[in-house]
């Protein structure tokens, strides 16, 4: 698999906003914020002195995920002064070292709070009491998180240690049930399961199961259609199974763990657990794994892809569900450094949707499977059936319509 390339220097040069040109230029009225510019007298940045006002969670909504970092970031070699690891944890605590000349790095902890003013996005550490102790300016792309001390505009990279390049625990893999997920009416059958590297899971069952418990979403039934539970959090490896750990990703309080057995045959994995009382129950086709063996990698996907219409009326989107209509190209972007992808809909001033993505295996297709999340709430895995190095041809195989429905849709991209 790919590796990416360390953060070669903590401190960026520039104002880093260099790699979002091309996305800039490309969105006409971007519902984004404007990106933030340097002072030409004093090195601040334009907005630093406009009132920032606390950005709310919205639940599961796209704004929240792609404005909000989450985990712990880490800078290769940080310089005294400059921060060598920040931990935001979805209790809204954190955990900051600082580097010092020569000794061990001053730790500090407290709150934390994300806030947005004059265009700019911020993030506020608070010590016990609730006091301010510093105020960073902050932009995310990928796994990248840059931080600058307000007031500044010397940016500091660091990037997620989400254990990307250590080898995958054994259960790591996206596993989806075959055929129509809407034919299955056994309460506590499993839909789909993806156990990430990173400790992030993602488990869909039929049912109503705990939808009040941390971490466990529960869509409303719609016609024809029968009721679903997400659940989301984190997951150990027990070697043959794993312990799912449900968390609020609004709040960081976490549910009843649930504890399920993973039994490997051939393509094939037979999932089972309970959750509430409830038996999960699900025999599921191995989708993809996280581990080498593909064709493709990261770096082949590099730059901005034209996505072919198709004839249906709104644009479907490799998220799953729809982008409405319009008359603007349907683009993608892929950048290998900071692993973003952005999908651009056809529809002049609306929103990139970015996340982290990474080319995984797939256990037949050697080109294999592009696997990118949002957030903690929103994955995504396109099956790559033909690759060249000017055209892609995808297939999805982990997207959703919104409310509950598995999307099957086919992509064709071409190189700009």
């Amino acid at each position: 698999m790919h590796n990416l390339a360390p953060v070669r220097s903590s401190l960026l040069s520039r104002s880093g906003h260099g790699r979002r040109a091309l996305l800039r230029a490309l969105i006409v009225a971007s519902a984004l914020a404007p990106a933030a510019c340097l002072d030409a007298d004093d090195g601040a940045v334009a907005g630093d002195d406009v009132a920032d006002v606390e950005l709310v969670e919205d639940g599961k909504g796209d704004a929240w995920a792609a404005l909000t970092p989450r985990g712990t970031y880490r800078a290769e070699a940080a310089a005294g002064g400059e921060i060598s690891t920040l931990t935001l944890a979805a209790d809204r605590t954190f955990r900051r070292e600082t580097a010092r000349a020569g000794g061990a790095p001053r730790v500090s902890q407290g709150r934390y709070k994300f806030t947005m003013g004059g265009g700019n996005h911020y993030l506020r550490l608070l010590d016990a009491s609730g006091a301010l102790l510093v105020r960073y300016g902050y932009e995310q792309q990928g796994r990248e998180l840059r931080l600058r001390v307000v007031g500044t505009g010397r940016w500091q990279a660091l990037l997620a240690d989400d254990g990307r390049d250590q080898p995958a625990p054994g259960s790591a893999g996206v596993y989806l049930l075959p055929g129509d997920a809407d034919q299955v009416d056994t309460d506590g059958a499993i839909l789909d399961l993806v156990l990430h590297p990173s400790q992030r899971f993602y488990l869909r069952a039929r049912g109503a199961l705990a939808c009040t418990s941390p971490g466990h979403l529960c869509p409303s039934a719609s016609a024809g259609r029968a009721a679903q539970t997400e659940v989301i959090g984190r997951w150990d490896d027990l070697g043959g199974g794993a312990r799912l750990h449900p968390i609020d990703p609004s709040t960081g309080e976490e549910g009843a763990a649930i504890r399920i057995s993973l039994v490997r045959q051939g393509g094939r994995v037979h999932v089972a657990g309970t959750a509430d009382g409830q038996a999960l129950r699900g025999d599921l086709a191995t989708g993809a794994v996280f581990t080498d063996g593909h064709e493709v990698t990261d770096d082949d996907l590099a730059g901005t892809w034209v996505v072919a219409p198709t004839d249906a009326a709104e644009a479907p989107s490799l998220w799953g569900g729809t982008l409405g209509a319009g008359d603007a190209p349907h683009r993608v972007t892929f950048d290998p450094v900071t692993s973003e992808l952005c999908e651009l809909p056809p529809r002049a001033g609306a929103s990139p949707r970015c996340g982290v993505f990474q080319v995984i295996a797939h256990r037949v297709e050697a080109e294999g499977v592009i696997y990118a999340y949002r957030g903690d709430t929103l994955v995504t895995a396109l099956k790559i059936t033909r690759a060249s190095a000017n055209q892609l041809t995808l297939r999805l195989g982990l997207g959703y319509d919104g409310v509950g429905g598995r999307v099957d849709a086919a992509f064709t991209l071409r190189r700009e």
